[in-house]
């Protein structure tokens, strides 16, 4: 039995249309063409090839949904032993992008933030970092420039950034 594969490293497809094949080849095998109430094999065959593609339908779909959330920030992992610092927003840039889900509430938008951090440990002086971030409205109004906000440092790489929205204050007069 030859497979014609569209890409080399399609194993997944391939691996797929064996099994089909596999299974049409074990059906057509059972099949009695005396008996008149038997389901013939291209039915049985092509219920499988139906189902099949819906499965792998919805894993294509759940995949591209997580990449994407990872692609525009949600769900990020944690930074490890992270330290707290603090940080000023010196600008502000809309990226056009919003986004509705659990813990950002609806059309949260996505702002690009340059930050002023000054690292909590006292080691090293200020720094001037870019973060892009998923901002809940609630937050929304408080992020303007000379916006004090805390943020979490990652020890191993200090432009590695996360908004701690707990400690945002405004601006002082």
């Amino acid at each position: 039995m030859t497979i014609i594969r569209k890409r080399a490293g399609s194993r997944t497809s391939a691996a797929f249309a064996a099994t089909l094949a596999a299974s049409a080849l074990v059906v057509a095998g059972c099949y009695d063409p005396s008996d008149p109430n038997q389901v013939q094999p291209f039915v049985i065959t092509l219920l499988l090839f139906i189902f099949g593609m819906i499965a792998v339908t919805f894993v294509v779909a759940i995949l591209a949904v997580r990449f994407f959330m990872h692609r525009l920030g949600y769900g990020a992992a944690p930074i490890v032993n992270g330290v707290l610092s603090s940080a000023v927003i010196e600008t502000i840039a809309d990226t056009g992008f919003t986004m509705s889900a659990p813990g950002v509430g609806a059309y949260a938008p996505r702002y690009r933030l340059g930050l002023q951090v000054t690292p909590a440990d006292g080691f090293g002086g200020p720094y001037h970092v870019e973060v892009t971030s998923i901002i809940p409205r609630i937050y929304a109004p408080m992020i303007v420039p000379g916006a004090n906000i805390g943020v979490i440092v990652d020890p191993a790489n200090p432009n590695n950034v996360r908004l701690d929205f707990a400690r945002l204050s405004r601006p002082s007069s």
